[in-house]
Order: structure tokens, then sequence, then C-alpha cells
């Protein structure tokens, strides 16, 4: 299951001023940083863009959820961009770069028994990328490549403003790199329970 829906807020501008004046704090699987979890921010905020998801798959239809979502900005790096899953039920990323930015596209495994490696070396370089030297900066980047090369892309998303893309978390995905000269601005969800109000 795949879903994409533009125009997610009436105000993004307004959105973007609230997250800019939220403290991050490092990321540990990608190079860039998180904001809070929303519930602990902006209830209302959370409760608006998890229903909104919801609504993608099931419509019409009222939820109990759990789920964890921040704001998250990333700057460039070559090593981002591995191809992964997540856990969970349901991943969901709205694009805020105005202009748009750096989208993400859908994988499958070329070989659906090939065993794909834990990405533990990718979480130890984005929690200390800058001690990292050129050459082992290097090593990284083949480790990745050698990871997506175990895969083909099916989907792309373009990182179009205020476009949310959401998907099954077990399907494979990978952020595209966005340009060195850009800042990358998204709101992110993984929804990771799902329950009817009246079970």
């Amino acid at each position: 299951m795949i879903s994409c829906v533009d125009n997610v807020f009436e105000k993004p501008n307004e959105i973007i001023k609230f997250a800019d004046t939220l403290e991050y704090t490092d990321v540990g699987n990608t190079r860039g940083v998180r904001s809070k979890h929303l519930n602990e921010i902006n209830q209302e905020l959370f409760n608006f863009i998890n229903t909104k998801i919801l609504n993608c798959f099931y419509p019409g239809s009222s939820y109990k959820f759990f789920a964890k979502s921040f704001f998250q900005k990333n700057e460039y790096d070559i090593n981002d961009g591995w191809v992964h899953s997540d856990n969970g039920l349901i991943t969901a990323v709205i694009y805020l770069t105005e202009g748009g930015t750096a989208g993400t596209s859908i994988y499958e495994q070329k070989d659906e028994h090939q065993l794909i490696e834990p990405q533990d070396k990718k979480h130890d370089y984005f929690n200390n990328h800058k001690n990292y030297s050129v050459t082992k900066k290097q090593e990284i980047q083949e480790l990745k490549l050698k990871n997506n090369s175990l895969f083909n892309k099916t989907v792309s998303f373009t990182g179009r403003f205020n476009r949310l893309i959401a998907f099954n978390s077990k399907i494979w995905h990978a952020a595209e790199l966005q340009k060195p000269s850009e800042n990358r601005m998204t709101l992110i969800s993984f929804i990771e329970k799902i329950k009817k109000h009246d079970d």
C-alpha cells in the first residue's frame, strides 16, 4: 500500500515557522537532526497528521493509534540514501522544503532470498561522521552502494512542497540525495499500532 497526497496543509508556511522554533538533536541513521516527538509539543498537529495518514488507507473509519512523529532537517551527505525498511506499520513523509526537495523512492529486492545485512556501520557513521577520515567515508559509500545494488527501484516520488507520501513500513525505500547546497525539511511519522475505536 502506497499513497501520495498533495497540499496537505492549508498554511504550510505556518507549519514551517512553528518547526523553526523547536530544538533539534542529532539523528543516528541519517545526516540530520530531529525535533522532539510531536505529541509532546503539539498534540493538535500530531492528531491532524496521523488522522490524515490513516484516512489514506482507511477512509471513513475512526481509529486509535500509536505513532512517533517529528520534524527532521537534513544536510547533504553522499553516504545518505541507503535502501532500508522501517519498524511499525506505516511510514509517512511530508516534504516541507519550499520550492521542493529530493524525494523518496520505493524498491524491491532483486532476489527475495538474498540476506540483507544489518546497517550498523551506517548508524556508526552518522553518529560519528565528523571523526571519519576521507578513506573511511569512502568505505561507507562502498557499503551503501553494495547494499543498494541488491534492489531495483520501482517507484519514485519527487519531494514536492507540502506533499505527503505514506506506505507500508516493511516496503524497501530510500531518500534520494538532495543538492549539496540544500537543507531538506520533512515531517516524518511512524505509525506503530492501529486499533478501531469500536474494537
